[in-house]
């Protein structure tokens, strides 16, 4: 029911190979301020807050870690199973499953302003961390080949997470988590068939969902916390 419009989309669009460059990054940076506190009925000023790390206080016990999965494409097959194991985690102090589909944008910024891990599947889903808080961290579970069929994977969305002052953890799937429908692409991987080009695009695995170890994604939400400037 809202109308957004005259954002300087042709610079800020995540795919810009230059918005890297010192004065591009200041721009952006401001237009995310303004852009954030026009969606969330707030001045800018009441925002500063988003751009200073927050350390660890009396009133900071664990982390707030939000886990996102897919509708489509790439999806997260037990991201309910990883869920709960986060949750057992002694840093963390709260853990939710986001599905961002349906979610006007002031309800999705609100989400990604109170997490301070974000982790996901790669893909347009973590775009949200844009509007985390300055230190905060964003797990990036890439698809299996990635790194060396498609290595600058997600580059655009790190461009933009640079700006927010949002770091990034990136951790690849491995044949044994990937799922995909074709059968003898299945077979393949199970029986560790190179992987070259051809099957990587044959087999689908740039889309292919995915079963991830809950006991790997633990361990990366430990490190992310440990990673993150807002709890050294």
């Amino acid at each position: 029911g809202e109308l957004l419009f005259g954002c300087p989309c042709a610079e800020v669009d995540e795919y810009n190979m230059k918005i890297d460059t010192p004065e591009l990054v200041t721009r952006i940076a401001s237009w995310r301020r303004q852009l954030m506190a026009l969606v969330l009925g707030k001045s800018e000023h009441a925002l500063a807050w988003l751009a200073y790390p927050r350390r660890a206080d009396a009133q900071l016990q664990g982390a707030a870690v939000v886990l996102t999965d897919r509708s489509t494409s790439r999806q997260w097959l037990n991201v309910q199973q990883s869920l709960l194991v986060v949750r057992g985690l002694p840093s963390v102090r709260s853990a939710a499953l986001v599905h961002w589909e349906g979610m006007t944008l002031r309800e999705q910024m609100r989400a990604s302003m109170a997490a301070d891990v974000m982790v996901g599947i790669d893909g347009s889903n973590l775009a949200n961390a844009l509007w985390m808080r300055n230190g905060s961290v964003v797990v990036d579970l890439m698809p299996y080949g990635a790194r060396q069929m498609v290595p600058h994977l997600s580059d655009n969305f790190q461009r933009l997470w640079d700006v927010a002052g949002v770091q990034v953890l990136w951790s690849h799937s491995s044949r044994t988590e990937t799922r995909v429908k074709d059968a003898r692409c299945a077979e393949e991987l199970r029986h560790n068939v190179t992987l070259t080009r051809e099957r990587f695009l044959r087999c689908g695995l740039m889309d292919a969902a995915a079963w991830i170890s809950p006991t790997r994604v633990q361990a990366l939400v430990a490190s992310a916390i440990e990673k993150s400037a807002r709890f050294a």
